[in-house]
């Protein structure tokens, strides 16, 4: 009676957000990053809310990485490290979103156009930081990218 009562003791305790001993902890397991896939389609878009999806891009697609910017706060989004030879990549461009108007306070999107060039996978990294700054970026995001 008294070991089911431990036992019983012990499985509750994943109940009350304390690890479970002997069990398996679903929470740990990550779910696999989402599928981007938009066949027919000239330009795919994927922004913060898509970071770490792999993309399915077509050579006749174009892939669009529009990432949340607010100037004032000076970091800015770069691509990390260089260009894979599959892709050709315009921008960034800044687009400031015509809502935020307040001086100063000025929020919009950095874009990049991305062009595949050849079949492959390309993992394309943007990092946040301040321009020319060494320090390690404060957000990375990334995308698998799979050119069909």
């Amino acid at each position: 009676m008294l070991l089911a009562l431990a036992a019983a003791g012990l499985a509750g305790c994943s109940v009350l957000g304390l690890p479970s001993i002997g069990g398996d902890d679903k929470a740990a397991v990550k779910p696999p990053p989402p599928t981007v896939s938009q066949p027919g389609r000239k330009v795919v878009l994927v922004g913060l809310d898509q970071a770490g999806a792999r993309v399915e891009l077509g050579l006749d697609q174009q892939l669009q990485v529009r990432l949340l910017t607010k100037v004032a706060a000076a970091p800015e989004w770069s691509l990390i490290g260089p260009v894979p030879a599959s892709v050709s990549v315009q921008g960034p461009r800044f687009e400031p979103d015509a809502r935020s108007n307040v001086s100063g306070e000025v929020e919009g999107d950095t874009v990049w156009q991305i062009r595949p060039t050849a079949a492959g996978s390309v993992l394309l990294r943007f990092g946040y930081r301040r321009p020319h700054n060494t320090a390690p970026a404060t957000q990375v995001v990334t995308f698998d990218v799979v050119i069909k």
